[in-house]
């Protein structure tokens, strides 16, 4: 990765929970389709899914788990 990567990758991560998602969420929308100019793994109802849930944690019907909790629990889930 270059330096600016690296930097932004930094910064970053310092950001909310709910700015990182939807951060993520516009990378990934941004990333090249297959060849047939659609995305092979695209799945309405996921996606419908993930927009019900995102907007449940914008409004703040549900907590967001901050992403340290959340490893922790993996790593010892895995330990």
């Amino acid at each position: 990765m270059t330096a600016l990567t690296d930097q932004l990758k930094s910064q970053l991560l310092r950001l909310p929970v709910e700015d990182r998602a939807e951060l993520a969420h516009l990378l990934l929308v941004s990333l090249p389709q297959d060849e047939q100019g659609e995305d092979s793994d695209f799945d309405p109802v996921l996606e419908a899914e993930l927009e019900r849930r995102a907007e449940e944690l914008r409004t703040g019907k549900v907590p967001g788990t901050p992403i340290e909790d959340v490893l922790a629990r993996v790593r010892e889930k895995h330990a």
